[in-house]
């Protein structure tokens, strides 16, 4: 499986009545694919990180950094070293989908933040009909 396909896979099934269900787990997995497929089409053309810096705008410990995972960078990066390494489109629409999902993983979290909150629950009662009451371990029970 292409780190590109991974990419389209990262995500959890979606659920009745709504979108993907993302994690965090699964958006970072989804940005070592991308940084993946980067490193894997420059080696695929027997590019050196020094060569492509010679060839886009771009630092070489940018590229080394977005390699490992460690850099977010702009669109304008993945197009430049999109046309370079001759990837006919696939870097930079690996971008644009994990650059979606990022949104959608940010619209998902804020939703879940303005939710209305849970109604309070009642107080339980014990056995006796009193309140529970929490008793330290290291108390004891008086008496």
């Amino acid at each position: 499986m292409t780190p590109a396909a991974l990419v389209v896979n990262a995500f959890t099934p979606i659920e009745a009545g709504g979108g993907p269900v993302l994690t965090p787990v699964e958006l970072v997995e989804a940005r070592r694919a991308l940084d993946r497929t980067l490193s894997a089409r420059r080696r695929a053309i027997g590019v050196t990180q020094v060569r492509l810096t010679r060839l886009v705008p771009w630092s070489r410990s940018t590229i080394a950094n977005v390699e490992m995972g460690r850099q977010n960078v702009p669109r304008a990066f993945w197009q430049d070293c999109d046309g370079v390494l001759s990837a006919h489109g696939e870097l930079l629409g690996v971008s644009d989908y994990v650059d979606w999902l990022t949104r959608r993983y940010r619209e998902q979290v804020a939703a879940e933040q303005t939710a209305p909150p849970l109604a309070p629950r009642p107080a339980q009662r014990g056995p006796c009909g009193g309140a529970w009451v929490l008793v330290p371990v290291r108390a004891g029970w008086p008496g």
